[in-house]
């Protein structure tokens, strides 16, 4: 099952400290040539604009709707930013920081130390990838409002887990907004984070979560005992994900060798574009 699940990667893929820009902006690669040795510079920032679910085992195509119209409705009103920083370029191989902002006000940010994760991808005249496996999250709202409410886990954001992914590089460096990665990953959601969290629906275009999810806070008791900590607002996703998906369950078995425990595993795609120094969010306090 493993070997299976690694082959069908290849497959698929042949087919935070603070971030401060102090770095040297310099890149050397001796070796690989393509359109990813461009533009690379140790210290660059890219920022998702795009997130989207292309497949996730036992997932009908309604609830992979569902959830990308949430990411795309929440990445539109600022409530959903996952930053990329250039860390090294060494050997051939370029090693990101990922970590994910939290709304601050309006439109400001700020960086949630505890999502940070770093990702490893060996260069190719193709691009980058596949990537060392690593964990990464969602994160969506503000740190007084979050949309996803995970009061054991480590950040209240929706855990992805072994992240394995591929980049491709526009090539283009100037102008700065034509600077941009677009990469697939396959993972899985582990069925004891994920049912472990709570969501606050919000499909509104223009509200934050602010006004929609309402009070949050940690002494919150549920009527069922599956959203304490969270809010009045929040819903378990355990019941959730029947109700999107006709019905039924995600495949808890399908990447339960590799996760070792039920897990259903997925493939996604993202777009991000390199945005200047003075853009980039300080760290949350």
């Amino acid at each position: 099952m493993r070997r299976l699940f690694y082959l069908l990667i290849i497959l698929v893929f042949s087919a935070c400290a603070n971030i401060v820009d102090d770095t040297e902006n310099t890149l050397v690669i001796e070796t690989v040539q393509g359109k990813c040795s461009e533009c690379l510079t140790v210290g660059a920032v890219y920022q998702f604009t795009t997130l989207s679910l292309d497949s996730v085992a036992g997932g009908e195509d309604s609830l992979i709707a569902a959830l990308n119209a949430a990411w795309s409705n929440d990445i539109s009103k600022g409530e959903l930013s996952i930053f990329l920083r250039v860390e090294s370029i060494e050997n051939n191989t370029v090693t990101f920081r990922l970590v994910n902002g939290s709304r601050v006000g309006d439109d400001d940010k700020c960086l949630l130390s505890e999502t940070e994760v770093t990702m490893s991808l060996p260069l190719s005249e193709a691009g980058m990838g596949p990537s060392q496996s690593t964990d990464m999250y969602v994160y969506a709202g503000s740190e007084a409002h979050p949309k996803n409410c995970n009061p054991t886990g480590a950040a209240h954001a929706i855990p992805v887990v072994n992240v394995v992914a591929q980049l491709t590089c526009s090539g283009i460096c100037n102008p700065r907004d034509q600077d941009t990665l677009e990469g697939v990953f396959a993972a899985a959601l582990a069925k004891e984070g994920l049912l472990g969290t709570c969501v606050c629906l919000d499909l509104s275009p223009d509200k934050l979560s602010d006004e929609m999810c309402g009070d949050f806070g940690p002494d919150f008791v549920s009527a069922d005992g599956k959203c304490d900590g969270c809010g009045e607002k929040y819903q378990a996703l355990e019941g959730l994900i029947p109700a999107f998906n006709g019905g039924g369950d995600l495949d808890w078995d399908s990447c339960k060798e590799i996760v070792g425990g039920e897990a259903a595993c997925l493939t996604a795609g993202f777009k991000a574009v390199r945005i200047t120094p003075e853009e980039v969010p300080p760290v949350c306090p």
